[in-house]
């Protein structure tokens, strides 16, 4: 190991230092996830005190109602026989270095001539995530499926630059099986699994295609089962909402509001001085009466109630708050159309990526967690964004996104005394 490897591992253990303080003064600076942990303890204890099929019969029905894949607390389970909860949570903090490695990792493998300094202070961005600090400290299935996730994503790109069938075909088995295990965990990310299948039909013969199918298969297959005996669990009604499977599946409301959450994390990635004549390039009179009548149409369709506890984003609630309606979503909306069909550049890579992120959420409930760091990851890595021009060649952008993270941390830090005041 070099020097500089040496510096940089001491730079994410200083941030981890943070996240530790954080973990003895019992964080929450998403707002629920000790609550969520808590509440959760239950599913734990289900599969502690019962056999793996006992406890797959009674999760999700009566009692044990769950949208979360059962298998983080099965593996959680197995540890509290010999490991208190306590030091289950420790070991669990390590998440956050696990996650700035390897998406250290992935950035310096696609940026290879940047400054490694850089690379380091955005991965290290995932210690200023709210999601990423709350879910280290108080475990939730989510954050393990995005570890995987990303770890899958190092091998795809590695897979992508294989010069070779033999270490194309490795790479894309290693990162199949890497997203069925992040699938596993948080089951919305197997969808990006189609992502890889595109390019790995494009790259690789039939034969080698349809062991990588065969695969998925195989492992899609005891999903099938568990659903066929337990129900959809992704549609149970949140407590205290009367919510019908139309309004759950209202396409309208989860472009709306994951477009602004997009939109709102792709701020700090993006130099907005350089969008900006972008935009006065790419954008006429027709495009804007276009995304006009799309923020119309769609906007006659939301139907997304505002509550406090039940998500929607800044943005939505945020408008409601101040105007006591979704006014400022839909401008936001509309903004977020303009800067999307700049920045994507009538790349079908992109715009796939967005569909998967979108339909991704199959629940009622949208929060900011699902795309906290995932946004970041996602866009660095596998979008065409030319991020080498549009973040890599102002050296202040850095400066920009930490400034960005560092207020949205301390937002939800004291956004409880925020909502007070209103």
């Amino acid at each position: 190991m070099n020097l500089f490897k040496k510096k940089y591992y001491i730079f994410f253990f200083l941030f981890y230092a943070t996240l530790l303080s954080g973990f003895f003064l019992n964080e929450d600076s998403l707002g629920g996830a000790k609550h969520d942990y808590l509440y959760h303890l239950k599913f734990v204890e289900l599969f502690k005190d019962n056999s793996l099929s006992d406890g797959l019969k009674k999760y999700s029905k009566l009692g044990y109602e769950s949208r979360n894949s059962p298998v983080f607390y099965i593996v959680f389970a197995y540890l509290n026989k010999f490991i208190p909860l306590d030091v289950i949570r420790f070991l669990n903090s390590f998440i956050s270095i696990f996650l700035a490695l390897i998406f250290y990792k992935c950035l310096k493998f696609k940026y290879k001539k940047q400054n490694k300094l850089i690379l380091i202070l955005i991965s290290s961005i995932v210690f200023l995530s709210p999601t990423l600090r709350s879910l280290s400290i108080w475990p939730y299935p989510l954050i393990w499926g995005i570890f995987f996730f990303t770890s899958s994503l190092y091998f795809f790109l590695r897979f992508l630059e294989a010069e070779n069938d033999k270490n194309k075909f490795l790479f894309a088995i290693l990162s199949t099986i890497l997203i069925i295990i992040a699938a596993y965990i948080h089951p919305p990310l197997g969808l990006f699994n189609i992502f890889y299948l595109i390019y790995f039909y494009l790259n690789l013969n039939f034969k080698k295609i349809l062991i990588i199918i065969t695969l998925n298969i195989l492992f899609i297959i005891p999903v099938i089962i568990f659903l066929s005996k337990n129900g959809l669990f992704f549609f149970h009604k949140m407590e205290g909402e009367n919510v019908n499977i139309f309004t759950t599946l209202n396409l309208f409301n989860k472009i709306i509001i994951i477009s602004t959450i997009i939109f709102y994390y792709l701020i700090p990635c993006i130099n907005p001085f350089h969008l900006f004549k972008e935009i006065i390039q790419k954008i006429n009179l027709n495009k804007l009466l276009i995304f006009l009548i799309i923020t119309l149409i769609f906007s006659k369709f939301f139907n997304y109630d505002f509550t406090f506890i039940h998500g929607g984003g800044y943005v939505h609630k945020l408008s409601y708050i101040l105007l006591g309606n979704y006014q400022i979503l839909y401008a936001i909306f509309f903004i977020s159309l303009i800067v999307f069909f700049v920045i994507f550049n009538n790349n079908f890579k992109n715009y796939l990526i967005y569909i998967l992120i979108i339909v991704s959420n199959i629940q009622y409930t949208i929060y900011n967690k699902y795309y906290d760091i995932l946004v970041l990851i996602i866009f660095f890595l596998i979008a065409d964004l030319n991020m080498k021009e549009r973040f890599f060649q102002n050296k202040y952008n850095i400066l920009f996104l930490y400034l960005f993270y560092t207020a949205y941390y301390l937002v939800n830090l004291f956004k409880g005394n925020l909502y007070r005041l209103f």
